[in-house]
């Protein structure tokens, strides 16, 4: 069996007691050593990297909060709008240990309104709070102020009395439409120097008008004094919208042939003249398809006789009429070979 170490001798040739490890042994000896320092090392790292280092950042992204705004409602009787920027981003710093604690909807990024006095354009600053118990730091920003407008509340009736469609598709030939509204005049309420160039509502119906169709509870544009649209943040312009009530009824309409008839007259013996040989009816259009004619029929007439009729909406369909004006036809019996006066 290989020794694997031997004593050293002396010039003598006694043993001195030192020992001397071969040169193989020697060698495992160092690659156990390296291994050891390397995985204290590597335990080091992994430490440091994870746990203890305190230079770390990362970006969090919030949501900007006004504060304040009630506060400014109830003592100045003003409103917020128009901030410019909704959302921050914040560069924190910390050890990773801290840093996996970060929820970012436990930040808080808030603009306080609550000292401001009178209306116009003010720039105030973004405030990030850090969550309790989390020990990080802000570094920096992505911007440090907003722009955000004030104004005081103005409430003001203005005529609700016109009409706005983007497109009408209704040829006069085709029928007519009437408008019904719940009210003649709107309360709004917004920011005064905008609610100040308002002067009158119009109700919009947006898309076409067909024939048979209703609309209702239209949405709302205001109008300048010129007639012109007034251009605006729809939040900030409130009314109250249940109250408002538009209908667009739609009525069809068609010309149909007049004709007579005279049961104890003589087929053959006679024939008709007449004031006017057509009339116009309204009604749904799917009921005025099949409404073709109107027969005048004539009871115990001459011939030579004329007879003033007017048309009575009773002798025609369900839903179909002749309009709120009456028609009044005036029919001429004429013998057959005679000429008509």
């Amino acid at each position: 069996m290989k020794k694997k170490f031997s004593f050293i001798s002396d010039p003598n040739g006694e043993k001195n007691g030192s020992i001397v490890v071969d040169k193989a042994k020697r060698k495992n000896l160092d690659l156990g050593a390296r291994l050891v320092c390397l995985l204290i090392a590597l335990l080091i790292w992994i430490y440091m990297v994870n746990v203890n280092v305190v230079d770390n950042t990362e970006t969090v992204t919030l949501n900007i909060n006004v504060v304040g705004a009630d506060i400014l409602g109830a003592n100045e009787n003003m409103m917020i709008y128009g901030m410019d920027k909704g959302t921050v981003t914040v560069t924190v710093k910390g050890s990773n240990r801290e840093l996996k604690k970060l929820i970012a909807s436990e930040f808080n990024a808030t603009v306080n309104v609550s000292d401001i006095s009178d209306s116009g354009k003010h720039v105030l600053p973004v405030t990030v709070q850090i969550p309790a118990g989390v020990n990080v730091s802000v570094v920096s920003k992505d911007f440090d102020n907003v722009t955000i407008y004030s104004d005081f509340v103005l409430s003001k009736t203005v005529p609700f009395d016109t009409f706005y469609g983007n497109a009408i598709m209704l040829p006069e030939s085709e029928g007519v439409y009437t408008v019904e509204k719940s009210l003649d005049a709107i309360e709004i309420t917004g920011p005064k120097t905008l609610i100040d160039t308002i002067e009158s509502a119009k109700y919009c119906i947006e898309g076409d008008i067909q024939l048979g169709k209703t609309f209702s509870n239209c949405s709302v544009l205001f109008c300048d004094r010129n007639g012109d649209f007034v251009v605006h943040d729809t939040n900030l312009i409130s009314y109250l919208t249940e109250n408002i009530v538009v209908d667009v009824v739609v009525t069809g309409k068609k010309t149909i042939p007049l004709s007579v008839s005279a049961p104890n007259l003589e087929t053959g013996a006679w024939f008709v003249t007449m004031s006017t040989e057509s009339v116009t009816v309204y009604g749904d259009p799917e009921t005025l398809a099949g409404v073709n004619g109107y027969e005048i029929v004539l009871d115990d007439v001459t011939i030579g006789q004329t007879v003033e009729i007017v048309l009575s909406d009773a002798n025609l369909d369900e839903g179909v009429t002749f309009g709120e004006n009456p028609i009044t036809v005036y029919v001429q019996i004429v013998a057959t070979g005679e000429t008509s006066e």
